[in-house]
């Protein structure tokens, strides 16, 4: 007999699924907005739209630019660029996404026309960071109170799994 997996493990959360996308001009300018990345983001999509990548994500932007700007001269798209971004949220959080920069077209183009795609996601290397300070006072509470080994591991993977959905984990102790 195999054990399958719960329904909330065995398939992604709905806005999971969906892509998380910000279209970008030749100058870095936001020309579209998925709802999923608003939200991850959180701003909504019209508050993105015409800012600057500079001013959606505090830091990792300056490669960005320039690969962008790159594509007037580019014969053929170049391969994607992965990129570790950070951004503010309005409510003061500050949150690490990886990025996945795209040419969508090369060579001149119009003022405003989309040239790149930049899929984004929340990062498992930069969580929130209240929620990780939570997570480490709550995991050497544990540990000085003399919990056990398998209560301290499974307050971890409550973490894990509420910080970062669907990514997998495994502990292995002796």
């Amino acid at each position: 007999m195999t054990e399958s997996l719960p329904p909330s493990q065995s398939r992604a959360p709905a806005e999971e699924r969906e892509l998380s996308l910000l279209l970008l001009d030749a100058s870095g300018c936001v020309r579209g907005v998925s709802a999923a990345a608003a939200r991850q983001l959180g701003r909504s999509a019209q508050q993105l739209q015409g800012c600057r990548l500079h001013e959606v994500f505090r830091s990792g932007t300056g490669a960005a630019l320039q690969w962008i700007a790159s594509l007037a001269e580019c014969p053929e798209p170049p391969p994607p660029r992965w990129m570790e971004l950070e951004a503010v949220r309005q409510d003061g959080t500050e949150i690490g996404f990886d990025g996945v920069l795209y040419a969508i077209a090369t060579g001149p183009r119009a003022e405003n026309e989309c040239v790149a795609g930049l899929k984004i996601r929340a990062s498992a290397g930069l969580v929130v960071k209240s929620e990780l300070l939570a997570a480490q006072r709550e995991v050497l509470a544990m540990v000085s109170s003399g919990a056990g080994l398998r209560e301290t591991l499974l307050a971890v993977a409550a973490f894990a799994e509420r910080v970062m959905p669907g990514e997998i984990f495994c502990m292995v102790s002796r």
